[in-house]
């Protein structure tokens, strides 16, 4: 609903004009009158004024002035001139200040209805218009986090980036990153704790995780990151404060030119700079619980501004380290890049540091590792024996398959027993002995007419997917607790596959006591051998079959013995009793009395 106000110097003419009109019909929710150009603009102080009708020739301030007036101020206003002259100066004047319409006087009011009509539709048109705007904007400003991961993602997975792609993409994203700037790689691998949350890729362990790193560098480095394709995150680095330029950059060409004559001046203060950050930061950094110390950036391309801003940056790394352990009760692994050129460094230097990750498994969790760049080959054949181990026979498979689960279980313990053993473990090292595992549930499973994903439910990694374990010890957590699952759901079949044998054996017995029944009568009705059915209903029942015969006989020949009308050896052939005298001798000692004492007692 809109606001109109009606400006003429009659008051008449305002007033009948105000009243005369159905203005609510129209969309208008209040009318608001004025009889000189000042009273217009005191109004219009007060009010959110929408549409303004006035007349063009008043005392002191005219139609146009105050048109021209109100343009100066609020430009939303739609103006609509009344006069009782057509002149085209007018006409000229009117529309160089904008005037949305002109009518003639004397005015019929459905004239002003109907051009108040295409002023409402006009306001509803520009404020759909702005809505529109304002969403298109809001889905941009929430875009922008996404746009920004993804164009790191690219830049990470990719050597060469077209320039003009590459500028089109960054002003998209809003980075403000220019070509050339030195630029530093964080790598964080989520790890062991984190009892709060699902899974390590929930998307609040992230959010937390990333809320701390923007606090902890926020003073001293712009932040950006992703998730990369092995689920780590990893953090764009780059100085706030520009000194830490990569050398033959523009961005350096131009500090050295403008700073030429004065470079001697600022030497010792960037030495000052870099002895107060070293103060604080510890000479020599250790990959956790592994004892091998963690290589520090050598020459570095900035010199000993890069250097420092290193210092700095590992400083801090360190705590993020230490604050996540604190707030957020897990542990992280954390791997600092050597410095480089943005952009057409970040791959290298992003290969480089997942590398040196990568390659440091074991069973240590909480490393902190400076990549320096030099040479960290792969080890080679001598220390990558195959793992004796996990290959001997019989396999696991075999051994799931027999039902031999200590076996089993022992086996892979003999597994990662050697693995620990060992000085290098990769990642790959760790998916091997997963896959394995894996493959022999999943044959287990199937045979079983199961999913292995089904078996393990919630809480843990199907073995269809590509969760990364981290250490040794996840995955041998993993595999014990898959194992004593699949156990579980393989004994809990067999319960359940058994309970169906019993009630088929019972339901046939119920229905053939007064007939001839015997083992191999009831096997053969089951499909299972003799001696086979006789262990499974004794363990599942803790009763006999025979036993069950007997005690179904018996129950049946003392209700049959109720019936006087029954002669006692016609009792003992319908339970298919060879001779009464038979009949009797059981009777007589499973009951305690012959069968015709127990009549007469009854």
């Amino acid at each position: 609903m809109y606001h109109l106000l009606l400006v003429d110097d009659e008051p008449a003419v305002a007033d009948n004009l105000a009243v005369s009109i159905d203005w609510e019909a129209l969309g208008i929710a209040a009318v608001h009158k004025a009889y000189s150009g000042t009273e217009a603009l005191a109004v219009l102080e007060r009010e959110a004024i929408d549409i303004l009708v006035t007349d063009i020739r008043m005392p002191g301030m005219s139609g146009l002035e105050l048109i021209a007036r109100i343009g100066r101020r609020r430009k939303r206003i739609r103006c609509v001139l009344l006069t009782g002259y057509s002149e085209f100066d007018y006409a000229k004047q009117a529309i160089r200040l904008g005037t949305a319409d002109y009518l003639l006087k004397p005015l019929r009011n459905d004239d002003l209805v109907a051009t108040v009509r295409r002023q409402i539709e006009a306001l509803d048109a520009e404020w759909s218009d702005i809505a529109s705007r304002e969403r298109a904007e809001r889905v941009r400003r929430d875009s922008l986090p996404l746009l920004r991961r993804d164009v790191l993602l690219g830049l990470l997975s990719s050597r060469n980036v077209p320039h003009e792609r590459l500028r089109e993409r960054l002003e998209a994203a809003e980075l403000g990153l220019a070509p050339g700037e030195a630029c530093t790689l964080l790598l964080v691998r989520v790890e062991e704790g984190f009892r709060n949350y699902e899974s390590l890729q929930h998307p609040l362990l992230e959010f937390g995780l990333c809320n701390i790193a923007e606090e902890l560098f926020a003073d001293s480095f712009r932040l950006l990151h992703c998730r990369d394709e092995h689920d780590y995150l990893v953090f764009l680095l780059m100085p706030l404060d520009g000194a830490e330029r990569a050398p033959g950059s523009e961005a350096d060409a131009r500090e050295t030119e403008e700073g030429a004559r004065d470079t001697e001046g600022r030497a010792p203060k960037a030495a000052a700079g870099a002895r107060g950050t070293d103060a604080h930061t510890p000479d020599t950094q250790f990959a956790a619980g592994t004892g091998m110390q963690a290589n520090r950036p050598g020459d570095s391309p900035g010199g000993a501004s890069d250097s420092r801003h290193q210092a700095r940056l590992e400083n801090i790394a360190a705590q993020l380290q230490e604050s996540v352990r604190q707030y957020l009760n897990g542990r992280i692994s954390v791997v600092v890049s050597r410095p480089g050129r943005f952009p057409e460094e970040l791959h290298a230097r992003y290969q480089s540091a997942i590398g040196l990750l990568r390659r440091r498994i074991g069973s240590q969790t909480g490393f902190f590792l400076t990549d320096s760049g030099g040479e960290d080959p792969a080890p080679g054949d001598e220390t990558l024996p195959v793992l004796h181990s996990l290959y001997e026979p019989p396999s696991l498979h075999h051994l799931l398959e027999a039902g031999r689960w200590d076996e089993a279980l022992r086996k892979l313990e003999a597994a990662f027993a050697e693995l620990h053993a060992r000085s290098y473990v990769s990642q790959e090292h760790l998916l091997e002995v997963y896959y394995y595992v894996s493959h022999a549930l999943i044959q287990l499973s199937h045979k079983n007419n199961r999913l292995l994903q089904d078996i393990l439910q919630r809480g843990m990694p199907a073995a269809a997917g590509t969760q990364p374990f981290q250490s040794l010890d996840q995955l041998r957590a993993w595999c014990r607790a898959a194992l004593e699952r699949v156990r579980e759901d393989t004994r809990s079949e067999a319960r359940g596959s058994r309970a169906g044998i019993i009630q088929r054996v019972q339901a046939f017995v119920l229905q053939g006591l007064e007939r001839e029944l015997s083992l191999q009568t009831i096997a053969d009705h089951v499909y299972l051998h003799p001696v086979y059915l006789s262990k499974v209903y004794k363990l599942e029942t803790g009763e006999s079959l025979s036993d069950y015969l007997l005690r179904l006989r018996m129950e049946r020949a003392a209700a049959l013995l109720g019936d006087p009308a029954l002669r006692i050896h016609e009792i003992a052939g319908r339970l298919d009793y060879a001779t009464p005298s038979y009949f009797i001798k059981v009777f007589k000692k499973y009951h305690g009395l012959t069968p015709q004492e127990f009549r007469n007692r009854g």
